[in-house]
């Protein structure tokens, strides 16, 4: 009896010993906590905060909630840098941040919008009056509309894409040899631009039923920076190398192959849309 309770007494001398190392232990873990707002004041919400320990290399992170505060916690004592990070801001950076054993530091950054990101945020209004219009609430509120312009819009892409690959051939001069480039240019043309007539019309009205949504794809700005500049090329240098009776071998090889890309990269990224 008398040894059961000295093992017993033991066991629980053992027990006791462990949890007050643990409590000490835990005790002596520290943390680092603040805000993150932008130039104006504003916080900024979701944007990542991490702790880097410059002696072990090792990381720990910590994320905004929608007062725009973070914490990072059980880190132990040594030297940290900081790093804020969130897309469409420069990211500030403190590179040592002494922390000492059971402290707990205050840090607040403030970031920089990025010029890029500002003009983005610009065209927000626009994006909001599209899709208020009332085409964009007609096709938006139906059932069939969407789809109907979405097959004329398809419709429309493979006429353009069909009439610059056949000219772009004829540019590298693997078909229609025997029909001078300008010949070729004249017949093709008109489909070519019939087809980008119905792509941007029927474009506009899928654009005004889900623009909200399109402000927030990024494949919907990849495929406007395709866009733009191969509209600016299809009636600029690609017109007038088409239509001129002996353009230069290089220039004619160099046009069929910017076109190909630029309006192929539409196509690409415009289907992407939808998926990511």
């Amino acid at each position: 009896m008398m040894r059961f309770a000295k093992w017993t007494g033991a066991g629980l001398s053992v027990l006791l010993f462990s949890l007050l190392t643990a409590t000490n232990t835990f005790a002596q873990t520290s943390s680092i906590r603040g805000s993150v707002l932008d130039s104006t004041g504003n916080k900024i919400v979701y944007a990542m905060v991490s702790a880097t320990n410059t002696a072990t290399h090792v990381d720990a992170f910590g994320t905004t909630d929608e007062s725009g505060t973070y914490k990072i916690e059980s880190l132990p004592a040594g030297t940290y840098r900081m790093r804020a990070e969130v897309q469409g801001f420069e990211m500030p950076e403190m590179p040592n941040l002494d922390l000492g054993a059971g402290e707990e530091k205050q840090l607040d950054f403030t970031m920089t919008m990025l010029t890029s990101e500002r003009l983005f945020r610009m065209t927000r209004p626009f994006f909001e009056w599209a899709e208020s219009t009332w085409i964009g609430k007609t096709i938006r509120l139906h059932q069939y509309p969407f789809a109907v312009i979405e097959v004329f819009h398809l419709f429309g892409l493979t006429l353009l894409l069909g009439g610059i690959f056949m000219m772009s051939l004829r540019l590298f001069g693997f078909t229609m040899r025997d029909m001078p480039v300008p010949q070729v240019a004249k017949q093709l043309g008109w489909i070519s631009f019939l087809g980008l007539v119905i792509m941007v019309t029927t474009g506009l009205s899928l654009f005004a039923s889900e623009a909200n949504k399109c402000y927030s794809s990024t494949m919907y700005w990849y495929k406007m920076a395709f866009f733009f500049p191969a509209a600016i090329f299809h009636f600029t240098l690609y017109r007038k190398v088409t239509r001129s009776a002996n353009p230069q071998p290089f220039l004619r090889g160099l046009t069929g192959i910017l076109a190909l890309f630029l309006w192929f990269g539409v196509a690409v990224f415009g289907r992407a849309i939808g998926y990511f």
